[in-house]
């Protein structure tokens, strides 16, 4: 099944050895010893004793590896992979009981008319699945096999898709856009970060050189047009200030100083008396006994800590360091199978097309021949060959008998609609998945959660399929550099060379049938086809008959939006930069009906779930739920643009500012808005993903309408609407994302429906500002923080401080000089509380500000309305 389990047959072996020892050893010793040769059997006991063991263990060896043994992470990697495998297969199992019984017929599930019950039905899988897709997604930075990583890759990307749909469910099961995981996590026995999730590897991996190469065109358009000053840099990072500057000049200045005076004090320096040497001699070890004093009681302190596990021990950062090598080469190694199984599938393809093409080529043949000689026995000629656009001769090869196909042409016949091969009926294209989704709870407050079954439970269906069918109980422990399987290989490619095949023989056909409707009934040949091509080309396409820019590049189009400053460069920020913790009483304010906000932690899960992997790949955008505008509000400091940069940076989007106030004096006419959104619209499906951001979008809806304000902003709102509503569908990686600071000042209505999801980032709690003080003290000081230092008090007192106002308090005390002064003079909680006073705090007006208005977006009106109800409900109870 997998190469870290031996076989039955090889098991066998391996346990035989030793039961043949001990029948030799038995032999010999019922056997009489003279006594004259106890010397002999004393060096044959003593050979016995010693080359036996070595030499089973040498056959042992060939016996199980039949060869060198496999490397570690190999064999692991293989056995987790099954694993993982049957863990999905277990869980589709389970979702695939609502809509099938133990026979395999299809039932109706039953609606669930229980809230609760649905809600922790639908977490709990949510909760599964998201640890299975981080395990599979981690279990392919080692996986090495190309035909297995194929198979992973679609598991993967069909996980993350059912996540994705989950998500929405819960959404609207729950009303709210988080949920707080802790009660569910302690009954799995997971954390919160085994289900935090990120891109999916294979994703980047795709998509690293398609996005390098667009940074080096970037840069290049970017470069040129920035150094002659028609692009304004906002967004982009800021130079070395003066001060900065002057203070880098200073320390190069003192180094070198201090070089040439200790140079010249060595020099000048004569030998000390030998008094003055025995002094120093004694100061010198007095200090050296302190030293190492300290440096036993440091030492057994530090094991003291690792005991109760409160520090982290270094053999776990050299066995992350180990993985991360171990990951690198087996990239290179899946890089090598891959290029491989790439040469191996051409040379298979043709060998293919030699060997089994004129068998294939003469079976299709005669299956047509065959059939258009029945068809004119029933109907008394020939029919007509369907065309290639049609579907060609896979229209003929219809599950249906020969009677079957008599009994449709005669009632066609009879009815006068004889039409044959028949042709398909076109379906209507599947409607977009709107968001939101119509939710379970009804006008009358009463609950009933249908289970639908989606495309992503099929393919999590298929592939569990065939991870059955050619890997559950293949063995492939001999296959050691794990390079790919030869006759996969082929099975995979026959279909596209049978098809191949056929379009050919398809070709025949038509000139064969056309030789003998002239032989036998006498039809004329029909002229030469004329290239519908060349008639479009000449035509006016009525498809390009609405595009302002027809016949311009992409590159012209996009490098006047950047000399106009509309498409800027985004600096680069990861989402692990956003610093915050996972909020540990949400349920238990939950239960007693607080109803809280989100903690950082949460947010960064809810971007991860909007937007990032949306944005990354084509197929999750298609499978998840269509968010086409996105808002992200929160109270100022709270770091709303550094997620909107993480956002950019994760998916390597095009970033485009469409700010009102960066719009001013461009596009102001009506005629410029139009270009101005087909423009967005051309280039942004050009150079997906992309996002479009509105800086300050309160000023769109304001109550109150600032007339001094030139850059009228209320004048976009249509045009984005309709813009956005036409343009965006399934499936096009394009997002307009939203900032605030102010909601409340904004009609509350129209600023709410505007957006299809609303993102909260709320002050920082008590957890999130202890981990941004512990990680911003430590990255400036390169060391962990001592443990001196009371962080909890500082924590404590420092409440109502953004994160922005922690890492710049940070940043100003522990200053170059500070670092040299450490030793004598540690770390004080007054350093930091002296400088982080001086900066405005967020007051508790501005809390209760943004508290009220997200207690007016629809999703937070509906679940105070619904824990109303239920509390009058259980009080009249």
């Amino acid at each position: 099944m997998s190469e870290g389990r031996p076989s039955h047959d090889e098991g066998a072996t391996r346990l035989s050895l030793p039961k043949a020892e001990s029948m030799k050893r038995r032999e010999s010793s019922s056997r009489k010893i003279e006594p004259s040769n106890t010397a002999e059997t004393s060096e044959s006991n003593f050979s016995e004793d010693t080359a036996k063991p070595r030499q089973r263990l040498n056959t042992s060896k060939v016996l199980y590896w039949k060869g060198d043994p496999v490397e570690q992470p190999t064999r692991f990697e293989n056995w987790r992979w099954h694993q993982l495998q049957l863990d999905l297969a277990r869980l589709n199992k389970i979702e695939n009981s609502a809509f099938f019984d133990s026979a395999g017929r299809s039932i109706e599930p039953a609606p669930i008319t229980v809230p609760e019950k649905a809600f922790d039905m639908v977490l709990s899988r949510y909760i599964k699945y998201c640890v299975i897709a981080k395990k599979l997604d981690n279990c392919y930075n080692y996986l090495i096999h190309p035909q297995k990583r194929r198979l992973l890759r679609a598991c993967v990307s069909a996980v993350f898709s059912r996540i994705l749909e989950l998500k929405n469910e819960l959404v609207q099961i729950d009303q709210r856009e988080y949920q707080f995981l802790d009660d569910v996590l302690q009954c799995y026995g997971c954390t919160q970060t085994d289900v935090e999730l990120g891109i999916p590897l294979f994703i980047r991996e795709e998509r690293r050189k398609v996005l390098t190469d667009r940074e080096k065109v970037l840069s290049v358009i970017f470069n040129k047009h920035i150094n002659s000053g028609s692009v304004r840099t906002t967004l982009q990072e800021k130079p070395m200030a003066r001060e900065e500057a002057i203070l880098l000049i200073q320390r190069q200045t003192r180094y070198y100083l201090g070089a040439i005076k200790s140079e010249m004090a060595r020099r000048v320096l004569r030998p000390m008396p030998t008094l003055q040497r025995e002094c120093v001699q004694k100061h010198v070890l007095s200090k050296w006994r302190v030293y190492t004093i300290r440096k036993e009681c440091f030492e057994q302190k530090k094991e003291s800590d690792l005991f109760l596990d409160m520090i982290l021990d270094e053999t776990v950062v050299s066995e992350r360091r180990n993985t991360d090598i171990l990951s690198l080469t087996s990239r290179i190694k899946a890089e090598d199978n891959e290029n491989q199984y790439e040469l191996d599938k051409i040379v298979a393809e043709n060998e293919t097309f030699g060997l089994e093409g004129p068998f294939i080529a003469w079976s299709i043949h005669y299956n047509i021949k065959q059939w258009l000689l029945e068809v004119r026995d029933v109907l008394g000629n020939f029919s007509n060959f369907p065309e290639e656009e049609e579907g060609g001769s896979l229209l003929i090869f219809a599950k249906k008998e020969l009677r079957d196909v008599a009994d449709e042409l005669s009632m066609q016949m009879v009815n006068g609609k004889f039409v044959y091969p028949p042709t398909e009926k076109k379906k209507k294209p599947k409607k977009e998945k709107k968001i939101p989704k119509k939710s379970p709870w009804n006008v009358d407050s009463s609950f009933e959660y249908l289970i639908d079954e989606t495309d992503c439970m099929r393919e999590m269906n298929e592939r569990t399929n065939e991870y059955n069918n050619f890997w559950y109980y293949r063995d492939d422990s001999t296959n050691i550099a794990q390079v790919h399987d030869r006759g996969l290989l082929k099975e995979d490619i026959r279909p596209s060379v049978s098809n191949q095949i056929r379009l050919q023989v398809d070709e025949l056909i038509r000139e064969e049938l056309a030789d003998l409707l002239y032989a036998i009934d006498r039809v004329p040949r029909k002229g030469p086809k004329v290239d519908k091509k060349k008639e479009k080309k000449e035509k006016p396409d009525r498809k390009n008959k609405g595009d302002l820019t027809a016949g311009q590049p992409v590159e012209e189009l996009f490098e006047e939006l950047v000399k106009n400053g509309i498409i800027r460069h985004s600096p680069k920020a990861e989402l692990s930069d956003f610093i915050g913790d996972y909020s540990y009483s949400g349920n238990a304010l939950d239960r007693a009906k607080r109803d809280p906000l989100p903690s950082l932690a949460d947010v960064r899960r809810m971007v991860t779930e909007f937007a990032v992997l949306p944005l990354s790949s084509e197929a999750l955008h298609q499978s998840a739920p269509l968010i086409r505008k996105l808002l992200i509000s929160g109270i100022r400091g709270t770091g709303k643009k550094l997620l909107l940069r993480a956002i950019c940076h994760e998916t390597g989007a095009t970033f485009f500012d469409l700010t009102p106030k960066n719009l001013e004096g461009k596009f102001d006419t009506p005629a410029g808005k139009k270009m101005l959104m087909h423009l967005i619209l051309k280039v942004g499906k050009a150079m997906e993903p992309t996002v479009f951001w509105v800086d300050e979008c309160e000023k769109l809806f304001l109550k109150k309408r600032d007339k001094t304000d030139t850059a009228k902003p209320a004048q976009w709102v249509n045009a984005l609407q309709k813009t956005l509503k036409k343009g965006i569908k399934n499936g096009d990686r394009m997002m307009l994302i939203g900032t605030t600071s102010l909601p409340i000042l904004t009609k509350q209505k129209k600023f709410n429906k505007f957006f299809d999801r609303i993102i909260a980032v709320p002050y920082a709690e008590y957890p999130s500002r202890y981990v941004a003080w512990k990680h911003f003290i430590s990255y400036n000081l390169k060391a962990p923080v001592p443990a001196y230092f009371d962080l909890s008090s500082l924590t404590k007192v420092t409440s109502g401080y953004s994160i922005a106002a922690i890492k710049q308090t940070c940043k100003d005390v522990i200053t170059e000089e500070r670092k040299t002064s450490i030793k004598f003079f540690p770390l004080q909680v007054s350093d930091f509380i002296n400088v982080i006073w001086k900066l405005d705090p967020i007051f508790l007006e501005e809390q209760e500000q943004f508290l009220a208005w997200y207690n007016n977006t629809p999703l937070a009106k509906l679940r105070q309305q619904r824990i109303h109800q239920e509390e009058e409900t259980n009080g009249a109870g």
